[in-house]
């Protein structure tokens, strides 16, 4: 069951998707829908999924980059064989692993 956030409450925010898989989870899920905090995502009652989805998909994998520290990103581009010019800005750092994941 899969359930979007109307609003936010802690820690989700307003427009999170979130997964519910076991049966503790899909009762915490039907709280917060009874209760008007998220609503069942479209992607729960079809099999092809949903295009909001993957937009917040995409969204919280760039945010996650985001987030990380210049020495984390420096270990992930080593992981992918990235050749790093010296004194490369994070935000060019970001860009080149980026490229490397969709290369692959």
């Amino acid at each position: 069951m899969k359930v979007v956030f109307n609003r936010d409450y802690s820690p989700r925010k307003k427009g999170d998707i979130v997964e519910f898989k076991t049966r503790e989870e899909i009762r915490v899920g039907e709280f917060y829908i009874t209760n008007g905090i998220a609503k069942l995502c479209e992607c729960s009652e079809s099999k092809g999924g949903c295009a909001d989805c993957d937009k917040k998909k995409d969204k919280q994998e760039e945010k996650e980059l985001n987030d990380l520290r210049v020495v984390d990103l420096m270990e992930i581009a080593e992981t992918l064989e990235i050749e790093v010019p010296t004194g490369t800005k994070k935000a060019g750092l970001i860009a080149l692993i980026e490229e490397a994941q969709k290369a692959q």
